[in-house]
C-alpha cells in the first residue's frame, strides 16, 4: 500500500483535505522528496491544517493506520488506539480517503 500511496503523491503532489467524522475538514498539502511523504498546510485550498513546518509520514505506520480508518470507517471507536500509534492519524486518514483506500 506504502508504494502505492507514494507513487501516487510523487506523480502528483496536491492538497488533500482530512477526513473528520463530522463536518467538512482542513486542507494538507502531501508531496515527496527523495524517498519520503511529507505533509504541510494547505497550498491552495482554505481552510488549511496549521501544521509547523512540515511532517513526515512513516513508512511503518502505513498498514496500521489504514486498518484503523477501515475499523474507524466500520464505526469502532478508534481515536485513542491511533493516537497511541501516531499524532499524524488524521493526514493518514486523509489520504486513505483521497485515494479511496
Amino acid at each position: 500500500m506504502w508504494q502505492t500511496i507514494f507513487k501516487s503523491f510523487r506523480e502528483d503532489p496536491r492538497d488533500v483535505r482530512t477526513a473528520p467524522l463530522h463536518g467538512a475538514g482542513k486542507w494538507f498539502f502531501v508531496y515527496t522528496e527523495a524517498d519520503r511523504l511529507y505533509v504541510v498546510g494547505g497550498r491552495t485550498h482554505q481552510p488549511s491544517c496549521c501544521i509547523s513546518g512540515r511532517r513526515n509520514l512513516n513508512e511503518n505506520e502505513c498498514d496500521v493506520l489504514l486498518e484503523l480508518y477501515h475499523r474507524r470507517k466500520a464505526g469502532q471507536m478508534i481515536s485513542q488506539e491511533a493516537r497511541a500509534r501516531t499524532q499524524n492519524q488524521v493526514y493518514w486518514y486523509g489520504i486513505f480517503a483521497a485515494l479511496e483506500l
